[in-house]
């Protein structure tokens, strides 16, 4: 396993296959241009064009864009973990992948078999989630919840480290503080938003005919909404294309002075793709992403078991990610025109 100061895998980009590297180089920079594109992965723009529109419509690889629940002031991520008996997992699946509010739904291994991400304005919306809406579920299930204090690494592009080169690559998101005071979205952003959420490919000149803007105002529109942080560019991969088997999650257990260091440690792991601060029985949510089940090991035993201050750790493994960004996974997305 790569370490912090080698995160790219030994000869990757050599000897992954054409799809393998548009589906990493999207993940850099999902808006690049095909004859950039083309230029990074070592083919024709023709021949890029057909890959990409292939695996979109097969849904092993979608490009959207993800709004900024912070940054917008639409609320705070919530992890729900649901214990549920093996006749109402489906169930209980099937109803937080329809909900609007849930970002994220996976099946793991372990007790609760279930973690739901909502997105939710107050505690007290969280209060009613739990007390009223989930109860009238006809389904047997007990949950936990634990709200997200601090975002440290926040992306589903976690295979950046692993382009050779891409124009404008984009970096993991580290330390999700905002700047500036929470700013919704206007109309026309919420337009522009939405559309890049179906296609998150669609041309500036698509994007200016669909909200009535010109050219120019579309692009400019599009751009500061992504140079403030307010959406997300994002392409969504099925990570074994990439070699990557092994989803997981970890919940750490560490003493309140050893938090920030462990933070940084993890969050320079290219293994990690995300890391929050919680408030529930652990201290740390850690996602991870990695070949094989050795790895996962060596990571347990050498990363998180070596982090100072840590007092317990905790893992299972996502068996599947039912839904992500807002978006059911596997679900195939437009099969778009060149940007």
């Amino acid at each position: 396993m790569s370490s912090p100061e080698e995160p790219t895998p030994g000869g990757w980009w050599e000897r992954a296959s054409l799809d393998a590297r548009l589906a990493a180089a999207l993940q850099a920079n999902p808006r690049v241009s095909w004859r950039d594109l083309a230029k990074a992965v070592g083919s024709s723009e023709s021949t890029v064009a057909r890959r990409v529109r292939a695996l979109t419509t097969s849904g092993a690889l979608r490009t959207t864009v993800v709004v900024d629940s912070i940054r917008t002031g639409r609320g705070f991520p919530v992890t729900v973990y649901f214990a549920v008996t093996n006749k109402s997992l489906r169930t209980v699946a099937d109803h937080l992948v329809a909900r609007p509010d849930v970002r994220m739904v996976a099946v793991l291994t372990g007790r609760y078999g279930l973690l739901a991400e909502f997105i939710t304005p107050s505690t007290q919306d969280l209060a009613t989630i739990l007390l009223d809406t989930l109860s009238g579920v006809d389904a047997t299930f007990e949950s936990m919840s634990e709200p997200v204090l601090r975002e440290f690494k926040s992306t589903v592009d976690w295979s950046c480290s692993l382009v050779a080169d891409i124009p404008d690559v984009r970096l993991p998101l580290l330390d999700l503080v905002p700047d500036d005071e929470p700013l919704a979205l206007d109309p026309v952003e919420e337009s522009i938003a939405e559309l890049l959420r179906v296609d998150g490919r669609m041309s500036f000149a698509d994007l200016a005919q669909a909200t009535g803007l010109s050219e120019s105002a579309a692009r400019r529109r599009t751009d500061a909404l992504i140079a403030a942080g307010r959406v997300h560019p994002m392409t969504l991969v099925d990570a074994r294309l990439l070699g990557f088997h092994i989803q997981a999650f970890a919940w750490v257990d560490l003493a309140p002075s050893a938090l920030a260091d462990a933070v940084r440690t993890l969050a320079a792991r290219q293994e990690v793709r995300y890391v929050a601060a919680t408030a529930g029985d652990s201290d740390l949510l850690v996602e991870l992403i990695m070949p094989t089940q050795a790895d996962l090991f060596r990571f347990r035993t050498e990363v998180l078991g070596n982090l100072p201050g840590v007092r317990g750790t905790r893992v299972s493994i996502n068996l599947r990610t039912l839904k992500r960004a807002f978006l059911p996974v596997g679900a195939p997305g437009p099969d778009g025109e060149p940007c």
